[in-house]
């Protein structure tokens, strides 16, 4: 049976036009290139009303679709709030996998298509590609079209397009239902009660839906939500001083060293937990990752060393939040349980399986052919990918994806991400990745972390690796550039891009196995 607290009214993104935005909440934006902008959320839902009545002048209307492809600007959530407002469908584009892309408007359907600066197209359709810049965000202006009564979602409707990948050709694209949305920021809200003095910090791309739901919560739940970007996470911190941190692991990765290099007392424990305090504020309550593997020294620094809290968590496009650590269950090594509403299985040959009640689709929108019958099951049910287990108190362990497993030539199958887990418990290393498949043994490569000598490296990975099991690791390649975003070896949410990798490299793995 499935366990569910959601009530049968579809509460979000229904709510947010049915009430009054409060008064005494902000929305503050730390945009690359643009002063901090802090808007009232009252004086923020008069902005909405009017860009859309703008997009209404522009002879826009419900079931358009209109595509976004920007940083995370003031903008951006102006124009995903007024097309919520019209019922129109909304297809955000991460903005480093489709920054050179040009065919959006004709592949994707799109009425019109707003641009951030530096992106392709923004000259190519003028009538159908928009700078983003030209969304009005004065907070009174003389309307020359009425707003119409707000049309209510049903659960089905879909609200936005989300995108899996942008490399090539037509993306992996889904439909997000409006039941999903309201179903996990409920849980979600169950779990962690945001509100009052709270300041939700967001850093991810806005185009990931979820970092949009902060911005949802806010208006709902009546708290501060701060958007910034990665590279001005640090600045936002220490000006802002939020109460909750949103991000991929390799951001805490990054707070961690700096915590680390801030440190003016003598390196124990407690100079590094007032370090860690000074820099976040007396107020922060936790910190927020998933998408990715967290590493456990990372995870044991913020929990122990500096005393905040800090919940590992599981999601997909396809199935949005699973599972999640909170204040009132959580182990560490886990993603947590499952929320409320959603039942999680685990497959005879270990794959994970997840039923939400309300899903976010049953198939793919853009996809090629026979994808979206692999994935969305007639049981409502979605096949992820992973692997994992379920332990006897109904916490989630993942040990990687199954099209990750590594095949040796000697038949040997194995998984990886315990491995990198050793790995990456090395303060040595930065960055790992199992190699292994068509090779005759394990071997690794792996990005030291700054400071760190190619030789001191390699002594630390044969002390801790010495007694690995079922596979020895055999041999490591040092990579000193590492695993970047930019060069499209890590997806925006900070996952490893393998077979991106593995040709990444696939001279110097070569060259290592000929060697070996």
């Amino acid at each position: 049976m499935l366990q569910t607290v959601i009530p049968a009214k579809i509460d979000i993104p229904n709510t947010l036009f049915e009430k009054d935005w409060p008064t005494d909440c902000d929305l503050i934006v730390n945009a690359i290139g643009a002063e901090p902008q802090v808007v009232a959320l009252s004086k923020l839902q008069t902005m909405v009303e009017n860009v859309a009545a703008w997009l209404l002048e522009r002879g826009l209307k419900r079931g358009d679709r209109v595509g976004i492809l920007a940083l995370n600007c003031l903008e951006y959530i102006l124009l995903d709030l007024a097309a919520l407002r019209l019922g129109i469908v909304t297809a955000a584009f991460d903005p480093v996998a489709f920054s050179d892309r040009s065919d959006l408007v004709t592949n994707y359907d799109l009425a019109v298509l707003f641009v951030g600066k530096g992106h392709a197209g923004r000259e190519a359709e003028p009538n159908r590609v928009l700078p983003i810049e030209q969304v009005p965000k004065l907070d009174e202006r003389n309307r020359q079209t009425e707003l119409p009564s707000f049309q209510a979602y049903a659960p089905s409707d879909v609200c936005t397009i989300k995108f899996t990948s942008g490399s090539t050709g037509q993306a992996k694209g889904l439909g997000a239902t409006t039941g999903s949305i309201n179903q996990s920021i409920q849980a979600t809200q169950a779990l962690f009660a945001h509100g009052g003095s709270d300041r939700l910090l967001v850093v991810l791309p806005l185009s990931l839906l979820q970092q949009r739901y902060w911005i949802y919560s806010a208006i709902v739940f009546e708290h501060d939500v701060i958007v910034t970007d990665s590279r001005l996470v640090i600045e936002t911190i220490q000006t802002y001083k939020p109460t909750v941190i949103m991000g991929i692991p390799a951001l805490f990765d990054t707070l961690k060293e700096y915590v680390e290099l801030s440190c003016s007392g003598d390196g124990t424990d407690a100079s590094l937990r007032e370090t860690a305090r000074d820099f976040f504020g007396p107020d922060i309550r936790y910190l927020w990752t998933g998408s990715a593997a967290a590493r456990p020294d990372t995870l044991q620094f913020f929990e122990e060393t500096c005393g905040v809290p800090i919940f590992e968590g599981y999601g997909l496009n396809e199935t949005c939040i699973v599972t999640k650590n909170h204040p009132g269950a959580h182990k560490r090594g886990s993603v947590g349980k499952p929320l409320d509403g959603v039942k999680v299985t685990v497959s005879p040959d270990g794959i994970i399986h997840v039923r939400r009640e309300h899903p976010v689709n049953t198939r793919y929108l853009y996809a090629a052919p026979g994808a979206s019958e692999k994935i969305f099951q007639e049981d409502g049910s979605v096949i992820t990918g992973d692997l994992g287990h379920l332990d006897d108190d109904g916490y989630l362990y993942i040990k990687g994806r199954a099209d990750d497993l590594i095949v040796l030539t000697n038949g040997k199958t194995l998984t990886v991400r315990s491995i990198e887990e050793t790995l990456l418990r090395l303060p040595e290393i930065r960055q790992a990745m199992v190699i292994g498949t068509g090779f005759p043994a394990l071997g690794a490569l792996v990005c030291p972390a700054p400071g760190h000598e190619p030789a001191q490296v390699k002594a630390a990975i044969r002390q801790a690796t010495r007694d690995l099991k079922p596979e020895p690791l055999a041999l490591t390649i040092l990579v000193e550039d590492g695993f970047t975003m930019e060069a499209g070896l890590l997806t925006s949410q900070g996952k490893l891009k393998r077979s991106a990798i593995l040709k990444h490299y696939a001279d110097d793995i070569t060259q290592a196995y000929e060697q070996f």
